[in-house]
C-alpha cells in the first residue's frame, strides 16, 4: 500500500506542478522525488481544503519519523 500511495502522491504533484518545457527543445529531466510513508487519509476535497475551490483529490501520508504531509 505504501508504494501505491507514493505513486499517487507523485502523480498528484506532477499534475499540480508540471515540469516547465525547456526553450532549447531538449527534454526535461525526469523527476525522481519519492515520498514514502503510512497512508493516513485520501479522497476528494476542495483544493487546499478551501470550500470555495474546485474539488480535487488529496493524499495524506506520514513519513517515518516525520509529520503528516497532504498533497
Amino acid at each position: 500500500l505504501t508504494a501505491m500511495a507514493a505513486q499517487i502522491v507523485n502523480e498528484v504533484e506532477d499534475r499540480l506542478f508540471p515540469a516547465p518545457q525547456p526553450a532549447t527543445g531538449q527534454t526535461a529531466p525526469v523527476r525522481g522525488k519519492v515520498i514514502e510513508g503510512t497512508l493516513i487519509e485520501h479522497g476528494e476535497a476542495p483544493y487546499q481544503h478551501k470550500d470555495d475551490n474546485q474539488m480535487s483529490y488529496f493524499v495524506t501520508l506520514k513519513p517515518e519519523g516525520g509529520r503528516p504531509r497532504t498533497v
